[in-house]
């Protein structure tokens, strides 16, 4: 299990580096403002974005981008990065529901065992509650109370390219991976497959259409025959949703996933470009 404590940050510190553009509003520790209410429930789904600066700690002065995925009930994963350190903030996963313009909900994930340390070793299995506030495609407002750190109230901007039809003839073809090293393939299906040559790792899954209006996919990864210290990932699943950055050339394939181990968390959040 020490072996999959120290992988599950790798994987996050690794991929989650490779997320760039966010930009929005700022933030910093605190609680998330009373929301005005509305009568009609605002609809949460999107590709939000933030960036704010680290008030506290050694890396004070950092800047933190970061981008949220949330599917229209609600679904969601966040993932934050030091753009000095390159190292993960948090990489959260979770569900939200609307009232009016009032967000709440709860995630888990990991983190570093200081917000302002990251990189650190092992990293922390992080559980607790979100509210805000949301103006549908527009902007939203979030703050994150958890029992390693907490985040927020931040403000999201919204990006259009959420509102791209999603179908697995758009998301299907070949998508470089590991730095150039590997090829995440995705057949007409949606059947996924990848073989890393360092670790022995084959990747099986899926992807599929959630709803054809908008630029979100599910998406699923199982490992076999992992060799080394990589070998704690055999017949390990993890779930999550992928999207199509259509706006960059060549096109992005972004995805995040998760799973607990036996209490560990492993997320995965990658940017891997077309081929």
């Amino acid at each position: 299990m020490e072996h999959l404590k120290r992988l599950s940050v790798v994987l996050s510190l690794v991929v989650v580096g490779s997320l760039s553009g966010c930009g929005g509003g700022g933030g910093g520790a605190g609680s998330a403002p009373a929301p005005t209410l509305q009568s009609t429930n605002q609809s949460p789904g999107g590709f939000w974005t933030t960036q704010y600066t680290l008030t506290a700690g050694p890396n004070t002065g950092d800047t933190v981008n970061a981008f949220a995925v949330v599917t229209e009930n609600g679904q969601f994963y966040y993932a934050a990065t030091d753009q000095t350190t390159g190292c993960v903030v948090e990489a959260v996963f979770g569900q939200l529901s609307v009232s009016g313009n009032s967000i709440s909900g709860s995630f888990d994930g990991d983190t570093p065992p200081s917000l302002n340390t990251p990189c650190a070793y092992p990293v922390v299995p992080e559980t607790g509650t979100i509210s805000g506030t949301i103006s549908q495609r527009s902007e939203m407002t979030l703050a994150l109370a958890g029992n390693a750190s907490n985040l927020g109230p931040n403000t999201f901007s919204f990006s259009s390219e959420y509102n791209e039809p999603s179908s697995l003839a758009t998301i299907a073809g070949n998508y470089t991976d590991n730095g150039g090293s590997n090829t995440l393939s995705i057949n007409a299906d949606g059947v996924i497959f990848e073989q890393d040559p360092t670790t022995g790792c084959v990747t099986n899954g899926q992807v599929s259409v959630i709803d054809a209006q908008y630029n979100v996919y599910s998406m699923s990864l199982t490992f076999d025959n992992c060799t080394g210290t990589s070998a704690d990932l055999n017949g390990v699943t993890l779930t999550g949703f992928a999207s199509l950055d259509h706006r960059l050339s060549p096109a992005v394939l972004s995805y995040g996933l998760s799973t607990s181990v036996d209490g560990v968390p492993i997320v995965v959040v990658h940017a891997n470009p077309k081929q």
